[in-house]
């Protein structure tokens, strides 16, 4: 769980040092946070005993749900106008 957490606040963080807006910096954190639980399952599975992919499942399971909580968070404490203008306007080009 440390190491989930800990994902999401270099992520920002480092997102933050090289001067990324808001909305790119939240994505960052969201990336860097959210590991692949699923390949190590699928890893683990294939190649170990199935009790092996437990540590995989639980992993899957909270990074789902820590990032849900995190974007929901997020999505609580919108962006300022011009940094919405400037996403808006990616999304419909």
């Amino acid at each position: 769980m440390m190491h989930n957490s800990i994902g999401y606040f270099l992520g920002y963080l480092v997102a933050k040092k090289i001067g990324l807006e808001e909305a790119k910096r939240r994505t960052m954190a969201i990336e860097v946070g959210l590991q692949n639980g699923g390949l190590a399952t699928s890893l683990a599975m294939t190649h170990f005993s199935p009790m092996t992919a437990i540590p995989g499942v639980v992993s899957s399971t909270y990074h789902a749900v820590s990032g849900a909580l995190l974007a929901n968070y997020w999505s609580s404490k919108p962006l300022d106008k011009k940094q919405l203008d400037k996403v808006n306007k990616v999304i419909t080009m």
